[in-house]
């Protein structure tokens, strides 16, 4: 998916392959006659066509869309915690060092992709929030919440407010995940490589 959207931003930049190039063009495409080939078939046709584009990008992304090579992970740094200070770092470090490191490679830097998750919580409602602040959830957010009873307690309470509970502990954490890939082609000694440089970074 990310290739393909790589490849498909890479061609309307160059303004080849019949992909439009504005959302005017899009806009005549899909108020228009043309409407009912703007469909996978259309894109089916931009990646055989790029497949032999003179741009060694471009071909490389097509190459390994056609041939249903999946990019090959080059590193990937995740971390449980309130911030994201690694994947900030990595993220940094992809910024700055992925042009040299293509270099290296004898490639073009477009067969990098790099990708994230959204931030995975134990719980929407974290640790710290209060009582008043949890009122003022969405109905469905405030059903979503994990309750208990307590001793002899009438009402149940949120395992976030029970301090025996990891989630008392844990509620304001989140799981974050960055990765590097390469469009490697089928070339392992591409991908060696390629791990071999990017793990000598600080992150």
């Amino acid at each position: 998916m990310r290739a393909c959207r790589q490849l498909l931003r890479r061609c309307k930049d160059a303004g080849r392959h019949g992909v439009p190039v504005s959302s005017g063009e899009i806009e005549v495409i899909v108020t228009g006659d043309k409407l009912g080939t703007f469909t996978d078939a259309f894109v089916d046709r931009v990646v055989q066509d790029a497949t032999t584009d003179h741009d060694e990008c471009i071909r490389s992304l097509a190459q390994s869309i056609q041939n249903r090579r999946t990019p090959k992970l080059v590193k990937e740094v995740v971390e449980l915690g309130q911030n994201d200070g690694k994947g900030r770092l990595f993220k940094s470090e992809c910024k700055h060092q992925l042009a040299d490191l293509a270099s290296q490679l004898g490639i073009h830097v477009g067969r990098f992709l790099y990708a994230t998750t959204k931030p995975l919580s134990l719980e929407k409602r974290g640790g710290s929030l209060d009582v008043s602040a949890a009122r003022g959830l969405e109905s469905e957010e405030r059903d979503e919440l994990m309750k208990v009873f307590v001793g002899t307690d009438e009402e149940p309470k949120s395992l976030v407010d029970v301090p025996e509970t990891l989630l008392n502990h844990l509620g304001n954490y989140r799981w974050f995940a960055h990765r590097l890939y390469i469009v490697d082609n089928g070339n392992p000694d591409l991908v060696h490589k390629a791990r071999e440089i990017v793990a000598t970074w600080d992150s």
